[in-house]
């Protein structure tokens, strides 16, 4: 495996800890700052069922010895531009609601 394919799952896994937002909280980020993360370098045990299943996604894209390295760097891209396109559809709806809210 590449050193290039490697950086993609924690990458993943950094836009699924920023939260629903896109970014965590700066007083959040002080916090955890302080915190260290699991020696294995995982990310805590409390993932929703979501989280987990794209978690375990990753995982049985990596691992699959079928896919050549274009394959699985493709399907970590197109993974991620799915998740943003869905981070930037939940931000307008949103603003839609706040907009509503401020009549």
């Amino acid at each position: 495996m590449s050193t290039a394919l490697r950086t993609y799952p924690s990458e993943l896994m950094f836009l699924l800890e920023r939260g629903p937002n896109g970014h965590g909280d700066d007083e959040e980020k002080d916090e955890k700052s302080s915190r260290k993360r699991p020696k294995d370098g995982g990310v805590s045990m409390s993932l929703s069922p979501l989280m987990q299943q794209l978690k375990s996604e990753v995982v049985k894209v990596i691992e699959d010895g079928s896919k050549s390295v274009w394959e699985k760097k493709n399907w970590m891209k197109m993974k991620a531009m799915d998740l943003e396109e869905q981070q930037v559809r939940y931000q307008c709806q949103a603003f839609e609601l706040e907009k509503q809210r401020l009549k």
